[in-house]
């Protein structure tokens, strides 16, 4: 790889970053602003793992169980 390539994956991958970073805390302020609303979700990007994929399976159940109340309406 040439040094031009390097310096230019690494200014993409910054600006990236950076985009998402920016992103990250504009949901975070929805989040709060919504009544209602979980906190737990915010900073879920910084949390373990374990944690993440506790509230994918929590959401999934939620989703199933809303199916199976009202098929229609999802």
């Amino acid at each position: 790889m040439s040094a031009t390539t390097l310096v230019m994956v690494f200014a993409i991958q910054h600006t990236q970053g950076r985009e998402q970073a920016a992103s990250q805390r504009k949901l975070d302020e929805l989040l709060r602003a919504i009544p209602g609303a979980q906190e737990r979700f915010m900073m879920l990007e910084e949390a373990p793992d374990a944690v993440l994929q506790d509230v994918v399976e929590d959401q999934r159940g939620q989703h199933d169980d809303a199916v199976a109340q009202d098929p229609l309406e999802h």
